[in-house]
Formats: structure tokens, C-alpha cells, sequence
């Protein structure tokens, strides 16, 4: 646990906006009685909770900038490689930890705990696709430079459509049955180790929709270094939110021919969040930085300051509030929602347990916070 040195402000509320954002998505009171704006697209289609994932790896992408460019003044080739090695481990690790937690299951003819066996854990994840985006994009950056680095990333973004397409079974080669990013997963690691969703077994954080995900955090790191090079003027600003309109009307036509899909990742739903990040981003740096609303934004810059915390407490809190039961047949979660919130109505008896949730894990973080203890990895 480190200090990290500060950067600009809005970073901090904008990765915080989403972290909070994200807590309260993934942490309902009652997923049956959730409004849509915080459920997740079932398939094709797009939902504010379908920006966090992509605004998360856009936020890193900013902060590879400001590493990177600390860390080759302070540290040779080598010694900078080995951090990058180091950070992209610990992620994946921690990714596969959060999926194996709680390291056991209910047998459903005994009801006894029963030891989860590797065998059936999920390998891939959001942690686990943020590691391997962190480790190819830093040492792109590394040991060649932008050029390439943005070459690749415009190619993994083209190229996957075609690939996508012709790589699935048709007449449906985007269906959740018959898409390519399903067939390579199976092959590679096998059902077991996918996500068990209700339809099919499926990883929507898989191998090859990652590829056009490092689009995502390119334009993180592209735009940190704007921000950088030509500061915070409303020039930038103007620059920063024309793009992101100008990439969310491309993502608009776009998906007349391929769908906004954010579980295939498709090279659409890239453009779509890529530009609704650098909008709001635009947005929170004139609000914060230009007519300085610093109070009204230090709640999300909490957050903001540690991320990584805040998602692994939201992570693994969710799991033993299923678990354990309060009555026979009734979890910490369903006895809150029931006993406590579902007399201010379904929908927002749900949200503000989830509120709830989100509170106590930021009351964790402000406590680390005002002890200057980060978790960087």
C-alpha cells in the first residue's frame, strides 16, 4: 500500500464516478426489480451500466501515461518491464482469486460445503482482461512507440469485425450460440472454465474480445497525453468532446452493420464507449477544473484515488451476502431487502440497498484515504 502522486483531479473523479457507479450495478437489492439504466444489455445493445467496464480500462489507460513516463525518467528499460510484468501478474492473479471465492459451493442433495476444485473456476474476468490489456499496451509503449502502438490498436479495432463475422456460424455469426469469441474459449480452456451463464456457458471477458478492447485503453493513454502536452484550455476541451461526438456518431452507423454488443466487445461498442468517455470526461474537467467544483466532487474522488480496493470489496462483499443466511432459506441480502428496503417501493427499495453498499465500501476507503494507504499493486 503507496501514496500515489497526484495527477489532475478530474481523473480521480471521473475513475471514481464510475467505481461508484459500477458498486451500484453489481450490488441491487433485487436484480428482478432493478430499473434498466442499471442492468447490463442481455445482448445486443447498449445501457449506461454497459460503460463502466470500457470507462475502467480508459481510466487505466490514462494512468499509464503518467507511469510510464515516471518511470522511464527514474528507471532503466529492464528494471521498468519487470514493474509492468509484476502489475499485470498481480491483477490477473487477483481476478482469478476473486473468481474462486469463496473457494467453495453448496452441494445441492446435501446442502454441505464442498471444496470448489480448479477444474471449475473461471479463468477469465475483468481483472484478468485489465492485466493482459496493461501488459501488451506497456510494453508496446516501451519497446517501440505510439506509432505502432496506435497502428496495432486501429488494426485490432478494423480487423475484428471481419474475423468476428466470418469466424461465426451463420446465418447468426453475432448470436451468443454461434460467435467466434465462444468457439475460441472452448477450445483454449474449455466450458468448465467459462462463465455459467443461464443461456450458455460464455465469458464476456474471453480471449479474443480483448483484442478490440485495447482500443480502449490506447485512447486513455492518447488522450492523458493531449491533456499533457497541451494542458487544460477550453481549446482542449473543445477537441476532447468533438472527438467523443464525433465517435459516437460513427458507433450510431456503425452498428447498422455491427451490433453494439458489449459481451463480444464488438469494435462498435469500442467506438460507442470510447466516445461517451471522452464527453464526460470533457464534461468533469470543465466542471472541475475550469470553474473548480472541487467539493461537490471529492465524494467520487475518494473513490477515484483507490480503485482497486473498492472493486475487490465489491467483488467478494457480494458473494457471503448470498451466503449467509440469516433465516433457513434467506441471505443477509434478501433479508435487507425485504425487512428494510422494499417498503420504499421495488425499485427504489433495490437501489438503495445497493446505495447502501456503495456507502460502507466508501466509508472503507475515505478511512484508507485519510491514512494516505493506496493500493497501486
Amino acid at each position: 500500500m503507496s501514496q500515489p502522486k497526484d495527477r489532475f483531479l478530474s481523473l480521480d473523479v471521473f475513475r471514481g464516478l464510475i467505481v461508484g457507479f459500477m458498486i451500484i450495478v453489481n450490488m441491487p437489492g433485487n436484480p428482478e426489480t432493478t430499473v434498466p439504466a442499471l442492468t447490463f444489455a442481455n445482448w445486443n445493445s447498449f445501457t449506461p451500466a454497459d460503460l463502466i467496464y470500457p470507462a475502467y480500462i480508459f481510466c487505466v489507460g490514462i494512468g499509464l501515461f503518467f507511469s510510464l513516463k515516471e518511470w522511464q525518467e527514474m528507471h532503466s528499460k529492464g528494471r521498468v518491464f519487470l514493474i509492468i510484468l509484476r502489475r499485470s501478474i498481480l491483477m490477473f492473479l487477483i481476478g482469478l482469486l476473486i473468481n474462486w471465492f469463496p473457494f467453495f459451493q453448496i452441494d445441492l442433495e446435501s446442502g454441505e460445503k464442498i471444496f470448489t476444485p480448479f477444474s471449475q473456476v473461471r479463468i477469465w474476468g475483468f481483472l484478468q482482461r485489465l492485466g493482459v490489456l496493461y501488459f501488451i499496451t506497456s510494453c508496446l509503449l516501451l519497446f517501440t512507440n505510439l506509432r505502432v502502438t496506435l497502428a496495432l490498436g486501429v488494426l485490432f479495432l478494423v480487423g475484428y469485425w471481419p474475423v468476428l463475422y466470418f469466424g461465426g456460424k451463420f446465418p447468426n455469426p453475432y448470436s451468443i450460440r454461434h460467435n467466434l469469441v465462444l468457439h475460441i474459449d472452448k477450445l483454449m480452456i474449455g466450458t468448465d472454465h467459462l462463465d455459467q451463464s443461464p443461456i450458455v456457458p460464455f465469458e464476456e471477458f474471453g480471449f479474443l474480445s480483448t483484442f478490440p478492447a485495447f482500443a480502449n485503453i490506447i485512447a486513455g493513454f492518447l488522450t492523458a497525453r493531449i491533456i499533457f502536452k497541451k494542458k487544460i484550455t477550453y481549446e482542449t476541451l473543445t477537441l476532447i468532446l468533438i472527438s467523443g461526438f464525433m465517435l459516437m456518431s460513427l458507433a450510431y452507423i456503425w452498428n447498422n452493420v455491427l451490433p453494439v454488443n458489449r459481451k463480444l466487445w464488438t469494435s462498435s461498442f469500442a467506438v460507442e464507449s470510447i466516445g461517451l468517455c471522452l464527453s464526460i470526461l470533457a464534461i468533469i474537467i470543465y466542471v472541475v477544473d475550469k470553474i473548480h467544483y472541487t467539493k461537490e466532487a471529492n465524494f467520487f474522488r475518494v473513490f477515484g484515488r483507490n480503485p482497486l480496493v473498492a472493486y475487490i470489496l465489491s467483488m467478494t462483499m457480494t458473494i457471503p451476502l448470498q451466503l449467509i443466511e440469516v433465516e433457513p432459506g434467506l441471505s443477509i441480502s434478501n433479508w435487507l431487502y425485504i425487512n428494510v428496503f422494499s417498503y420504499a417501493s421495488a425499485y427504489i427499495g433495490s437501489f438503495l440497498q445497493a446505495a447502501l453498499f456503495m456507502f460502507i465500501i466508501w466509508l472503507i476507503c475515505r478511512l484508507l484515504d485519510r491514512k494516505g494507504d493506496y493500493l497501486t499493486l
